[in-house]
């Protein structure tokens, strides 16, 4: 078991308080019980998420394996042998590589599904 948990921190027993309130909701002190019971395990239950994800947040980091989103493209050589610099251009190139990936396969292959030489 993790250390953050213990025998007596459980979601079942959580659960059995809810069902004792439900069967006697007048219960003042089993009211208070389980609402303190409740916010504990909810907080409990957080710190362990949020932990996980930080650990991995560091290991990322440490490692390089973080995404950068700031990469931006200057120029691309179009299909037609010229420089492009536009940000127009350069989507319209890469948006016409893209599309004509399947075909351009195609055409590399003979009807039996063989690489042509």
């Amino acid at each position: 078991m993790d250390d953050s948990w213990s025998g007596g921190i459980s979601i079942r027993h959580k659960e059995k308080l809810s069902f004792s309130l439900k069967k006697s909701p007048f219960n003042i002190v089993l009211k208070k019980t389980f609402s303190i019971y409740r916010n504990l395990l909810n907080m409990l239950i957080r710190m362990y998420y949020f932990d996980k994800i930080q650990m991995w947040e560091i290991i990322n980091d440490v490692t390089g394996k973080r995404k950068n989103n700031n990469f931006h493209i200057n120029n691309i050589l179009g299909t037609d042998g010229l420089i492009k610099n536009e940000n127009t251009d350069i989507s319209n190139e890469l948006n016409n590589f893209f599309s004509n990936v399947g075909k351009n396969i195609e055409y590399d292959f003979d009807k039996n599904g063989f690489l042509k030489k």
